[in-house]
């Protein structure tokens, strides 16, 4: 797997006891108001958003339960462990396992199927040749949704909608009084971040998701990446632009009658977005788009 690709996975999909020793985990606290901050961890686990008020505290994802005890003890640094609900943006394990630690208190909200991928191994081969194991039932989601759900908490309304991009459990959560979005990994930081086509994944869908979502939000909403870089809504609609510019030059190409692989042999228009490994994304978007061929 090429090198640029490697990290990229690394960082998307840590398997649950993969983290490195103790002493090399840093969680890096990013402050964006007195009551809400996201939480970093430097092993490659997902963003923790945390939302703490009157009503006690929300958990946007809550990273690999191999850093639980670090989670944990940040949390107690912050006096937010009075945890009442935690939002679950899918299903990879570096995004939620950490729920069987959090989850005693907590009603725990995610897409209809994260439950099925959570109850039985997954194999992953597109995006990394690794089977992800069954969780725990206390790691599962124990309220799930269909479409979408509002959560009136800490005196605003928290609304989560599920769509279908980077797996088929994805879900936006948008904080609509201090206008934060978390894409999960729908988006990682304005780097070009793969779908996971084992489990329902699709780069159209991915486009899609996050176009619908910046008509949702305000236009100086802060977006929280699933990874990475806190970003603005300027950088999300660049990200969707150049994403939209990949897929209609694959479709493009495909309708024009050209085979994947001189598809990737094409040099791509300018302002599209294909990452450090080009071959690899085309492949994703040409894998995503199938009968629209």
């Amino acid at each position: 797997m090429p090198r640029c690709f490697t990290l990229l996975a690394i960082a998307v999909l840590v398997a649950a006891g993969s983290a490195p020793a103790a002493a090399q985990i840093d969680i890096r606290t990013v402050h964006l108001s007195d009551r809400i901050r996201v939480l970093q961890p430097s092993e490659g686990s997902g963003n923790t958003i945390v939302f703490k008020g009157a009503d006690g505290v929300l958990l946007i994802d809550t990273m690999a339960d191999s850093i639980a005890n670090h989670l944990h003890r940040r949390l107690d640094s912050l006096q937010s462990l009075d945890i009442r609900y935690i939002f679950n943006t899918h299903w990879h394990h570096n995004h939620l396992s950490g729920n069987s630690r959090f989850a005693a208190r907590a009603a725990v909200f995610g897409a209809p199927a994260t439950r099925g991928r959570l109850a039985s191994p997954q194999p992953l081969r597109f995006l990394v040749q690794e089977t992800f194991p069954r969780l725990p039932e206390s790691a599962w989601p124990t309220v799930v949704f269909p479409d979408s759900i509002s959560v009136y908490f800490n005196g605003e309304e928290i609304r989560a909608w599920h769509v279908k991009g980077h797996t088929d459990t994805d879900v936006l959560v948008y904080l609509t009084g201090s206008k934060i979005l978390a894409t999960g990994d729908l988006l990682a930081g304005g780097r070009l971040i793969l779908s996971d086509l084992d489990t329902g994944g699709n780069m159209i869908g991915v486009a899609s998701a996050l176009a619908g979502a910046l008509r949702r939000v305000a236009p100086d909403a802060t977006v929280v990446p699933g990874h990475g870089a806190i970003s603005k809504v300027a950088d999300l609609e660049t990200y969707v632009r150049g994403l939209q510019a990949s897929i209609d030059f694959v479709r493009r190409e495909a309708q024009a009658g050209r085979s994947l692989a001189e598809i990737q042999g094409q040099t791509p228009p300018a302002g599209a977005l294909l990452g450090q490994n080009p071959a690899r994304a085309i492949e994703a978007i040409y894998r995503s788009l199938g009968d629209q061929r």
